[in-house]
Parts: structure tokens; C-alpha cells; sequence
């Protein structure tokens, strides 16, 4: 199994024929990741790239992915998260669909899609979980604060939170 590379475990769990999320192939790219750094910094590029993907489908099944990660990875994730510029590709599918289109790409736009509200919602969540289970160890983790305190000041809606959420996080902080 292991000579399968990080890249097609990636491909095959946000691949947009899934109905669903493959939660056992999400929890396998989990325990690769915790394996070995270099997958970590291997996953956060494919997540970047992921982000740009025009198919909404294909995003949802990245953020599966991202939040199972989130879930089940140890500190070296949360670094390589905080220190290689995944909040940026984050926040930038925010961005994207409130960027100025023309009339033209707002008749055609699949940013009017309904199904951008859950991923939005997501992409707010996670930086909110972020930002309450980094909050004490900011110095070590500025990236979290910083996004969080920048989509504040634009007066996004956060989701209400989840108290419980935050102990999801593997924090051996």
C-alpha cells in the first residue's frame, strides 16, 4: 500500500465521480500524512491546488479531506498548515466568489451555485477552530490569528462554534 503515491490517494478521494466522501481513504491519507513529514508538506500542495478547482464538488471533497486531516493529524500538520500558505488558498475560495464578475459571468457564474454557502461555511469553521485551538500558542502558530482576525474585520458571518470541536484537534502543544 505504501507504494501508492500520496498524489493518487489525493486523486481518488476528491475525484468528482465520488457521490460521497471516502471517509476510509480520507483517514488513510490521515495516517500517511502523520507518517512521515514530507508527506505533510506533499499534502498541503495538493490541497492548494485542490482549492482551484472549478468543480464545487471537487472542492467539498477536498474540504472532507482537509477536515479529516485537520482531525487526525498531529502537530507537524498543524505547522506545515500555519507555515505553508494553505490559509491563504483557504481564504481565497471565500475571495473568489465575491470577487466583481461581469454581468455576463454572473448569468453564467457557478459561483450563484447554491452549494458555495457549505463551503463557505466550512472554510470559516475550520480557520475559527484554528484560531480558539491555537489561541495560547499564537507565537508558535501566527498564521491562524492573523486569518482570523482579518476575515473578523471584514465582518464575515463565523458559524456558531461547537464547544466540543476544538478537543478534535491533536494538540500536543
Amino acid at each position: 500500500e505504501a507504494s501508492i503515491k500520496l498524489i493518487e490517494l489525493f486523486e481518488r478521494a476528491t475525484n468528482e465521480s465520488l457521490k460521497e466522501p471516502d471517509y476510509g481513504l480520507n483517514l488513510e491519507i490521515a495516517d500517511r500524512m502523520n507518517s512521515r513529514r514530507r508527506y505533510c508538506v506533499e499534502g498541503i500542495e495538493y490541497f492548494k491546488q485542490l482549492f482551484k478547482s472549478s468543480d464545487l464538488h471537487t472542492i467539498q471533497l477536498t474540504m472532507d479531506l482537509l477536515e479529516t486531516c485537520v482531525k487526525n493529524c498531529g502537530m507537524h500538520f498543524h505547522k506545515y498548515v500555519n507555515s505553508r500558505d494553505l490559509l491563504p488558498s483557504l481564504v481565497q475560495l471565500l475571495k473568489r466568489r465575491r470577487k466583481k464578475l461581469t454581468l455576463v459571468d454572473k448569468m453564467i457564474s457557478l459561483y450563484k451555485d447554491k452549494n458555495w454557502r457549505p463551503i463557505e461555511e466550512r472554510v470559516l469553521a475550520l480557520i475559527q477552530l484554528w484560531a480558539d485551538t491555537f489561541m495560547m500558542e499564537e507565537d508558535n502558530y501566527p498564521s491562524f490569528m492573523k486569518w482570523y482576525r482579518e476575515l473578523r474585520k471584514e465582518k464575515l458571518q463565523f458559524p456558531p462554534r461547537n464547544s466540543n470541536e476544538r478537543y478534535m484537534i491533536k494538540f500536543e502543544g
